[in-house]
């Protein structure tokens, strides 16, 4: 049997709250060592709150938070890597000088600190721009300083809030790919963003937060997958064929052209009276929506679309 991780962020019944303003209720929520965790929310449904606690900037009014197992969280915020959504840098620097600067700062071993930042900047792609000042960086180049300081002293923990906002599709493409070889590496990260694909494709589990509350969450494999749901394509779908499998009476029936989505419970059923009735069968795939349906479904009660992606193997 798999042990599962230890756990390195707890809430248990966490509340917020700014006078009358209940920013978070009850929020119950686990990370996992190792977990690539997307925080979803529109502006204002808490996700902001939850990362200032959890940087140790304001406190909970109730419930508990526990950073690698201590409520302490000034012990745990030494521990913590952060990204702003907006990261401001003394632009007079270099990022060699930056990158020294905060090493000394967290008390990286002077030995250390030389091929520390030379791996930052080879990881975040700045190696050739390492001497130039940031105020000649470009807004992309920008933010991958803010990751490599994020990642100076080694954090077990990196919270990156909106980490590719305002970048072109190219800055974004960069970013992606720093954070995917940092989960390929093994770390554990909480990442805020408004980007979807970019939660989908670079999250293991994701939460869903709505005026404050957590509304939904689960590893993303599972909110995407309809279980219940499988598509069949025929090289021809007759009227007298769609007519048979509509006296089924199925709770879902979806026909567009020679595709059809029903439910898995009945889709043997449905196969079986295409093949009499001639039908050569294509494909027959479950389906998966994409998070952005599960996203809308959640946030704004947008019904999920029946014609969704089969998934791929």
């Amino acid at each position: 049997m798999k042990m599962q991780a230890p756990p390195i962020i707890e809430c248990i019944n966490l509340n917020k709250s700014y006078d009358r303003i209940h920013a978070l209720s009850n929020l119950n929520l686990t990370v996992h060592q190792g977990e690539s965790f997307g925080l979803l929310g529109e502006n204002g449904a808490g996700k902001s709150s939850l990362v200032r606690l959890l940087m140790g900037f304001t406190f909970p009014s109730s419930g508990q938070l526990r950073i690698f197992d201590d409520a302490n969280l000034g012990r745990a915020r030494q521990r913590i890597g952060y990204l702003p959504e907006q990261p401001q840098f003394d632009r007079r620097f270099s990022a060699v000088q930056y990158l020294g600067y905060l090493g000394k700062l967290a008390g990286v071993p002077s030995d250390e600190l030389r091929p520390r930042i030379a791996d930052l900047l080879e990881l975040v792609g700045l190696t050739a721009a390492a001497d130039r000042h940031i105020s000649t960086y470009s807004k992309g180049m920008t933010q991958r300083v803010g990751i490599a300081a994020a990642l100076i002293h080694k954090p077990a923990l990196l919270i990156l809030d909106e980490p590719s906002a305002g970048l072109d599709p190219g800055g974004q493409w960069d970013i992606r790919n720093i954070l995917a070889r940092l989960r390929a590496e093994g770390v554990t990260m909480l990442l805020c963003s408004h980007q979807l694909v970019e939660v989908e494709d670079l999250c293991d589990t994701v939460g869903i937060l709505r005026r404050g509350e957590l509304v939904r969450s689960g590893a993303v494999s599972d909110l995407l997958n309809l279980a219940n749901l499988v598509e069949i394509v025929a090289d021809e779908i007759s009227a007298i064929t769609i007519t048979r499998i509509q006296a089924m009476e199925l709770n879902t029936l979806d026909v567009d052209g020679n595709r059809l989505v029903v439910p898995a419970a009945a889709s043997q059923r449905v196969l079986q009276t295409l093949l009499e009735e001639g039908a050569r069968i294509i494909s027959m795939n479950p389906l998966r929506r994409s998070l952005q349906d599960v996203y809308l479904q959640v946030s704004r009660g947008v019904p999920t679309k029946v014609p969704t992606r089969p998934i791929t193997r």
